[in-house]
This record gives structure tokens, sequence and C-alpha cells, in this order.
């Protein structure tokens, strides 16, 4: 697809690469454009990721399946879809609110009696897995059987995210798990030892959804922790 964006600003035009190749160009109104083609929705929402990142004011984005002719003549029509017109409300576009998803998933995560604003961030027919624990949850229903099974284990069980992305229809999320194991766990009785771990997660969006979450996190040191493993 071909993209067209103007930003507040002229912008170095050493950043072209950095911009996935986009040609910068410098306007006398002192905006900047950049333009030329993205392979998908993935590339262009990491190119305006970068732009939020080095806090550049996105002033308009259009879209177009192909380069645009050159216009002959005083009037020109071009199939463009305006994805986005207006400067600071591009923070409230969505990336924000798929951030935003991923900020209210730990926070569900993070009390005992969140079940049901975990399962409303899911769809119906989503998938859960804890890749270390084997466990793999089908549905809302069993995503609430195994939340209340972690917190019959952890009462406290805590996420901290400390770094997220999103790319298209992925995303991505660094936290710190944390919890002590008060209660019994499937194969583990309670040891009353505290757990703190590192962790990542990787998402499958559908519109603003979670359609499936991987979690990963370092099981053998939060064995050692509660003094399963030796340490």
């Amino acid at each position: 697809m071909w993209v067209q964006i103007r930003v507040k600003g002229h912008l170095d035009p050493c950043w072209q690469a950095w911009f996935a190749g986009l040609q910068i160009a410098h306007k006398q109104d002192g905006t900047s454009s950049l333009s030329g083609a993205l392979q998908d929705q993935a590339a262009l929402y990491g190119v305006l990721l970068k732009m939020r990142h080095l806090n550049v004011m996105l002033l308009a984005l259009e879209c177009t399946p192909s380069p645009p002719l050159p216009c002959k003549g005083k009037r020109c029509k071009i199939e463009t879809a305006t994805l986005y017109v207006q400067g600071k409300e591009y923070h409230n576009m969505a990336i924000t609110n798929l951030e935003k998803l991923i900020e209210d998933w730990a926070h569900a995560w993070s009390s005992p009696t969140a079940v049901e604003k975990l399962t409303s961030l899911f769809t119906d027919d989503c998938v859960y897995e804890d890749v270390p624990l084997g466990a793999v949850s089908h549905g809302k229903a069993e995503l609430q059987g195994f939340y209340n099974v972690i917190f019959n284990g952890f009462p406290d069980f805590k996420i901290e995210l400390t770094s997220q992305f999103i790319a298209g229809n992925r995303a991505g999320a660094e936290w710190l798990l944390s919890g002590t194991h008060k209660g019994d766990f499937p194969g583990l009785p309670a040891t009353n030892k505290r757990v703190s771990v590192r962790a990542a997660s990787f998402f499958e969006l559908e519109g603003n959804k979670l359609k499936r979450c991987s979690d990963y996190f370092d099981m053998a040191t939060a064995l050692k922790q509660i003094g399963v493993l030796p340490s």
C-alpha cells in the first residue's frame, strides 16, 4: 500500500531509513511529508510507533492502494482512505487504545476480583496458553477457571508491565511476575514463599479484543524461590 504522512516540523532526511524508507520532503509551511510504499498495516503501525516515541506530531495520514497518478487538469479524484487528520488526537488513535488493552490485561491479572474484567478483554473463541505450565484455556469459561487456579495458589498474584509493543494484529509485553505461594497449586502444596521472576507475553489481536495470549516466565527460578528445586 502507498502512504502519505504529514508531520509537524522539518525532519532530517537521514531519518528516512528509520521510517521504513519513506521519502521525506520539506514543505514551505514548516511541515514534512513522508511518502512511499509499505508492505502492510504492520509496517505502517511500526512507522507510527517510531514517530510517537520520538514525539513527532502527526498532522495527517492517508493510504491508497497504489501511488497517486499525476493529475491532468484542475480536478483529480483519487480513492484515498484518510486515516487521520488533526494534531494531538493521534494519541487517542487505535495504537493507544490497544496499548490500554494490554494495560487492562495486566491490571486484571493483578486483582483477585477482576476475572470478569479479564474475560471481557478477550474474544469468545479466545485461546490462553501458559507455556511453562502447559495449560491451554479455550474460551472465556476455561480462562476464568485458569484465573481461579492462579489466585487460589497465589492470592496476591501481580503483573507489573515493564514494556510493550503493537505491530499490526500482534502485540508483546515484558512484565514482572510476583506473588506469595499461600495456597495449594496443582501438585504443589503451599510453601508461603514469595516468587518474583521476569516474564513475557505475546498476543494476537482481533479488533479491540485479545484473541490469543501466550505467557512465558522463568519457571526454574520460580520453583527455586518456593523451595521445590535446589537453589
